[in-house]
C-alpha cells in the first residue's frame, strides 16, 4: 500500500508506533514535572488560610481585651467564610453572636481568597 501511495505522490498517512510512544513518553515526563508545582501551590494556599485564621484569632483576642466582652471567630462552612464576632452571652449557642461593626473585621471569603483550600 505504501509503495502505491508513494508511486502516485501521496505522503504516508498516520503516525508510526515509535512516534506515538515518543509523544506519550514526553507527555508523561511533563506531567511528572508539573505535580510538585501543583503541590507547592496547594501548600501555599493552606499556609495562607492558616495565617488568616491566626490573624482573626488575634483580632478577636484584642477586641475582647479592649472591650471587656467575649469575642471569637465564626466559621460558616456553607458560605466558606470566617468572620470576627462578639459573643452575646458566655456559653451561648453559636447562633447568639453578632458581627462586630468595623468593616476591616468583617467576613473573609475563604473560597475567594484561597480557591481550592
Amino acid at each position: 500500500m505504501n509503495r502505491h501511495r508513494a508511486a502516485i505522490g501521496l505522503a504516508p498517512a498516520g503516525f508510526t508506533l515509535i512516534e506515538l510512544i515518543a509523544v506519550l513518553s514526553l507527555v508523561a515526563v511533563l506531567s511528572l514535572t508539573a505535580l510538585p508545582a501543583l503541590n507547592a501551590v496547594t501548600n501555599a494556599r493552606h499556609a495562607g488560610l492558616a495565617r488568616d485564621v491566626e490573624q482573626h484569632l488575634c483580632r478577636a483576642r484584642s477586641y475582647a481585651i479592649a472591650s471587656a466582652r467575649p469575642a471569637g471567630i465564626e466559621f460558616d462552612l456553607a458560605a466558606q467564610t470566617l468572620r470576627l464576632v462578639e459573643i452575646v452571652s458566655e456559653g451561648a449557642a453559636p447562633t447568639a453572636v453578632t458581627l462586630i461593626g468595623t468593616s476591616d473585621l468583617g467576613a473573609t471569603s475563604v473560597a475567594r481568597q484561597f480557591p481550592g483550600a
